[in-house]
């Protein structure tokens, strides 16, 4: 729920900090849970080269261009931008 955002957010600073192994950051630009602006320059700070921070244009936190129903297995249905960026991405990890 929008109204309980702040609850929802932890600082993973540490955890990124400490990432030995390809890490794909991948968010939404319409994420309302997770600020894309403000992940970025966090990652951008901790200037781990082992983390990649992807924005996806149009896309939400659940990597859809709409609301969710949350009735229905739809949260799963995820954009097909996403999908391909990741396949690509995971296909390309040396």
């Amino acid at each position: 729920m929008p109204h309980n955002v702040e609850f929802a957010r932890i600082d993973n600073t540490k955890t990124y900090k400490n990432i030995i192994f390809p890490t794909l950051v991948i968010i939404g630009e319409q994420d309302i849970l997770i600020d894309p602006k403000q992940s970025k320059t966090e990652l951008d700070n901790i200037e781990n080269p082992n983390i990649e921070f992807k924005l996806i244009s149009e896309l939400n936190h659940f990597m859809t261009k709409s609301g969710i129903d949350w009735k229905t297995n739809e949260v799963y249905n995820v954009d097909l931008a996403f999908k391909e960026y990741i396949v690509n991405w995971v296909n390309n990890i040396k």
